[in-house]
């Protein structure tokens, strides 16, 4: 009831705004609800489809999240022993033998092309 007696009071303060004397003509009242209904109606639509896509993109932060967990967790594993590893025999002691390791021939090559480290070395 407030709700016509509201859409009735616009419908004439929007006639008298045009330049309309006395009362609104009777349809214009239910103009003014039916176009209230049409906002409300899109208003309730709009509101709708924001609660969906706030539930989809919870939805993918859930998931990022738990894949990010997981890749974490997937670090944080305990290796075995029977993994290979570079130094061999010698992984969890430190000591690392120079005769099988490349990297240590690296550095004890001689100098190609002739130089015993005469010079700056550019």
């Amino acid at each position: 009831m407030e709700e016509q007696e509201q859409a009735e009071r616009l419908a004439d303060a929007f006639w008298r705004m045009d330049g309309g004397a006395g009362r609104a003509p009777a349809g214009a009242a239910d103009a003014v609800r039916a176009a209230n209904a049409d906002r409300r109606a899109l208003r309730v639509s709009r509101a709708l489809q924001r609660a969906r896509w706030e539930s989809v993109r919870a939805a993918e932060f859930a998931k990022a999240e738990s894949a990010k967990e997981e890749a974490r967790q997937g670090r944080r594993c305990f290796v075995g022993e029977d993994v290979p590893s570079e130094n061999g025999p010698y992984r969890s002691s430190g000591i690392c033998p120079r005769s099988g390791s490349p990297g240590g021939q690296l550095f004890e090559a001689e100098p190609r092309m002739g130089r015993r480290g005469v010079g700056p070395d550019f």
